[in-house]
């Protein structure tokens, strides 16, 4: 049994580790390991209810940040000790799937030690689906992420200096599979980004996509749909866009599958009544492993 904690727990703090600066959110949330296969019952047997795993994680980091305060007119260095436990609970099976996490990082600067702080950075992941029918699943996700690195709570990874800020993505979304060959799909997306300093725009972006899938072969796929969107902008009035999207899905291997979507975007400033006519295009290449997934996204 010790032994088996011990796997648990480095598997976890490798994942965490592993995690990529484009999402922030995963930076410190405890991802349970995969990989982990369930004991096999005889036959005749019924296997018992499926667990509930409870992973906790401790991740200890040294840093060197040449520009601490995110001022490229004033950068300033430091070295920053980093110490983030963590807690995730999941469980599947077969007709459900639930993972909820949950990180600190308290941070420890050697020269600049007013910035020193128990809670530098916080987040939290909610991952559930639900399998009411062979062909109906729902889904929900949710991401909190809290730093004061404004690059790590921006969507797109831009920096406007250090202060507290925090971003909060909500994502439920529904997949009807009418038949082998064709899959109905729809999805809400609502992003909130709020900064402490009252000189930043805080933003809340609200977008709604349903999409038609069509399998033309066992690896090729079509796709047609129709996305709205909603862009709150503190100071800077709404927008909306309407964009119908088409597409294409080709999985290269059994592991590595490339997609490109696209269409035009109907664009309507609400402040100054101005429309235009704006490309929109997305491409990814995702390579899947059995500890998750590495993916090149394109997106305008």
């Amino acid at each position: 049994m010790g032994r088996r904690i011990r796997l648990l727990v480095q598997a976890t703090a490798l994942l965490i580790a592993l995690a990529p600066a484009a999402a922030p959110a995963q930076l410190i949330a405890p991802l349970p390991p995969s990989g982990v296969r369930l004991p096999e019952f005889p036959a005749g047997e019924p296997p018992p209810p499926a667990p509930w795993t409870f992973t906790p994680s401790l991740t200890i980091s040294e840093e060197f940040n040449d520009n601490i305060f995110l001022d490229n007119r004033m950068k300033e260095s430091d070295f920053i000790t980093s110490f983030a436990p963590g807690l995730a609970l999941t469980a599947d099976t077969s007709r459900y799937h639930f993972l909820s996490a949950y990180s600190f990082r308290a941070d420890i600067y050697a020269k600049n030690p007013s910035l020193n702080d128990a809670l530098n950075r916080q987040s939290f992941v909610l991952d559930a689906s639900y399998r009411f029918t062979p062909g109906l699943t729902v889904t929900f996700n949710e991401t909190f992420f809290l730093a004061h690195d404004t690059n790590l709570t921006s969507p797109e990874g831009v920096a406007t200096g250090r202060t507290r800020s925090y971003t909060n993505v909500i994502e439920p979304g529904v997949r009807y599979q009418i038949d082998t060959r064709n899959t109905v799909r729809a999805l809400a997306n609502y992003t909130i980004l709020r900064f402490s300093d009252s000189q930043l725009f805080d933003s809340a972006i609200l977008r709604i996509e349903g999409d038609f899938d069509h399998a033309f072969t066992r690896r090729l796929m079509g796709t047609t749909g129709y996305q709205f969107g909603r862009f709150d902008v503190k100071g800077l009035g709404v927008g909306t866009a309407h964009t119908p999207l088409f597409g294409l899905a080709y999985r290269i291997t059994e592991t590595l599958t490339g997609a490109v979507k696209g269409g035009p975007s109907f664009v309507h400033d609400n402040r100054t009544h101005d429309d235009r006519v704006t490309p929109t295009v997305s491409a990814s290449l995702v390579q899947s492993f059995r500890f998750g997934t590495a993916a090149l996204i394109y997106d305008r």
